[in-house]
């Protein structure tokens, strides 16, 4: 569904329509360097005088792993500065101002980390996202790729998914992809990226995402809790960040089931 490929010819097709991006520029611009190679998109680093910004090509497929590019756009807009500037786009292509900084080093600034993410949680999204029925999003990517071999082991998790989303309903305005390559550190700040999969969902799943792929240890994930709730940092929130730990590695493990399809 997601084959890599060169995505060069693409990044030509985009940076031909440099004209659309921002009237101010006075001359096409110019690659600088690939920035990333993943399995659902490409980014480069184009600049055009003194003004530099992020190219995202996306692979085939790849929305169908994903929300509607509508949906990101609408996030990124309602997110300000906790996301990229969008610059242009079309149904490929995602033009953003480049952010100076670099990937977020766990477990570096968690206490900013978190007032960050509970800022985004914070973010009015009622009737601007939809909400991601997480139990529809990983039947449908099993039901693209069944396998009896397996079958035990997406019930088990199926079943857990569905249990807790019962168990703790609250929902926010969540990101719902925060893995350190998605996290940009400046100093103290911080900016969220990639937001294909950015959607009303359980502010666990953000917590726990930055927690698992974060490799943050016990001592670590107290902190990080102290620093997003506070005071009221109860049994409740750590069995629930248990849970969705699992959750969240079970949406990866059905995702790249279908992201590694040739």
């Amino acid at each position: 569904m997601c084959p890599n490929r060169d995505k060069s010819h693409d990044l030509v097709r985009a940076l031909s329509n440099w004209r659309q991006w921002n009237p101010s520029l006075r001359s096409a611009p110019k690659l600088v360097h690939p920035l990333s190679s993943g399995l659902s998109h490409g980014s480069f680093r184009v600049a055009s005088g003194m003004q530099h910004f992020v190219v995202r090509i996306e692979s085939p497929g790849s929305r169908q792993l994903a929300m509607p590019k509508r949906q990101e756009l609408t996030a990124m807009a309602l997110a300000g500065t906790l996301a990229p500037t969008v610059v242009w786009s079309d149904e490929t292509t995602l033009v953003t101002k480049f952010e100076a900084g670099h990937h977020w080093q766990p477990p570096q600034q968690l206490e900013s980390l978190a007032k960050h993410l509970q800022q985004l949680h914070r973010l009015p999204s009622e009737g601007k996202l939809p909400e991601l029925d997480l139990l529809r999003h990983c039947n449908g990517y099993w039901h693209q790729r069944p396998d009896i071999q397996e079958q035990e082991k997406f019930t088990r998790g199926i079943t857990h998914l569905r249990e807790n989303l019962e168990r703790f309903p609250e929902r926010r305005f969540c990101h719902v992809d925060l893995n350190p390559a998605n996290i940009l550190q400046r100093q103290d700040e911080f900016i969220f990226l990639d937001w294909e999969y950015a959607a009303v969902c359980s502010p666990y799943f953000d917590l726990a995402s930055i927690i698992e792929f974060g490799g943050l240890d016990e001592a670590q994930t107290q902190a990080f809790c102290h620093y997003y709730w506070g005071e009221q940092n109860d049994d409740k929130h750590f069995k629930a960040i248990a849970e969705f730990q699992k959750i969240v590695r079970f949406v990866e493990w059905l995702w790249l089931r279908l992201a590694n399809i040739d």
